[in-house]
């Protein structure tokens, strides 16, 4: 069972491919100045859509066990130790920020 940390940045609009469970996805992030929050889409790497527009919502998981073919079998997630359970804002996202978006793999997810 494990949990990872998925590295992010304070641009307001990136694109990385990240592991998760051994496969490579591109996460496409994209800050919404408007209502103050990040949304994510998760592609193939050869672009190909998997779940596009998620926001990005403390303590809710964001693939919601989508049996979809090419998703990861775990799940993603926002968390923060805070009180404030908000969404993350614009540099509220990373490693030492107040929230930060995990991955769960399909072990840690059966034991829930």
């Amino acid at each position: 069972m494990a949990k990872w940390v998925i590295p992010t940045s304070t641009d307001p609009f990136y694109v990385q491919t990240t592991s998760m469970d051994g496969v490579n996805f591109v996460l496409s992030f994209a800050f919404n100045g408007r209502e103050s929050c990040w949304y994510l889409s998760l592609l193939t790497p050869d672009g190909t859509p998997l779940a596009t527009g998620l926001k990005l919502v403390v303590s809710l998981f964001l693939l919601n066990g989508r049996a979809q073919e090419g998703l990861p079998p775990g799940d993603l997630l926002v968390y923060t130790p805070a009180a404030d359970t908000s969404p993350p804002g614009l540099k509220e996202l990373g490693a030492g920020a107040r929230c930060q978006l995990i991955y769960l793999d399909a072990a840690e997810m059966a034991s829930l």
